[in-house]
């Protein structure tokens, strides 16, 4: 689904002390194509077949600043 509304990939991070709290983050290629997504009718069905109990928090963001840092070599 989310490549029907341009999503380009996603991250998902363990809540440190909660296996089951997740923090999903999508990227897609526009904030009208994002915010499409969310209110497509079968997300929910798509939710709960992967086990979302209860209702998602969705905020939308835009990238402010990407860094690497280089691995010191001892």
């Amino acid at each position: 689904v989310r490549r029907q509304y341009g999503g380009l990939g996603d991250q998902v991070y363990r809540v440190n002390g909660d296996p089951n709290d997740l923090i999903v983050v999508n990227f897609f290629e526009d904030l009208e194509r994002a915010k499409a997504f969310t209110q497509d009718p079968s997300l929910r069905e798509i939710l709960g077949r992967a086990g979302v109990i209860g209702e998602p928090e969705v905020t939308f963001a835009q990238e402010a600043e990407e860094a690497t840092y280089p691995v010191a070599v001892a």
